[in-house]
């Protein structure tokens, strides 16, 4: 059982270190403004979080305690041809799409798992993950509107992207039944 509380630190680490890493790339390619702050905050959280995971981290995961480097990271120059609204509605879409699977992948593990050490790792970065998500699709919503300007005679073009919570599952379905008949409670 230990092994599988290290590897759900170890999986939690490295989701939010690689979190961490996009949105530090994101403020060097979005120039000065309201987008960078926007993922200097998110940067600054997601320390916070791997942080507050590593304080619960067990002490043989010493190799992970080491937190992301500081070092300057490279400028691609490819993406500066992009005008910077555009450059700022494409990185608030990939974090976007990044967090939510995040959350996927934070929920399932909290389902799954019936340890409360376990779902506690889980539960603290799904809590933070789920803020995060709420700060990016607020971003995102907002760069859209700004990027798409309605015309004098439309409307103001609609923004839809998947919500956070789960589906309801399909009562009929063999998953579920299977799920009901082995006594074991539905994932959704």
């Amino acid at each position: 059982m230990k092994d599988l509380i290290e590897e759900a630190f170890r999986v939690a680490i490295l989701t939010e270190t690689s979190s961490y890493e996009l949105y530090r790339n994101a403020t060097v390619m979005i120039p000065d403004g309201r987008g960078k702050q926007v993922f200097e905050r998110l940067a600054r959280e997601e320390s916070k979080l791997i942080d507050e995971i590593l304080k619960h981290c067990p002490d043989r995961l010493a190799e992970l305690r080491q937190k992301p480097d500081d070092r300057p990271l490279p400028r691609f120059d490819e993406c500066l041809l992009e005008s910077p609204e555009r450059r700022l509605f494409n990185h608030l879409r990939v974090a976007l799409r990044h967090k939510h699977a995040c959350i996927d992948r934070y929920a399932t593990f909290v389902n799954a798992f019936r340890d409360p050490a376990l779902c506690e790792v889980f539960e603290l970065a799904l809590g933070m993950s789920r803020k995060q998500y709420g700060l990016i699709a607020q971003e995102y919503t907002q760069a859209d509107l700004r990027l798409h300007r309605p015309g004098v005679n439309r409307r103001a073009k609609r923004t839809h992207f998947r919500g956070v919570s789960r589906p309801a599952p399909n009562e009929h379905s063999q998953l579920f039944i299977s799920l009901l008949d082995s006594g074991r409670r539905s994932p959704f």
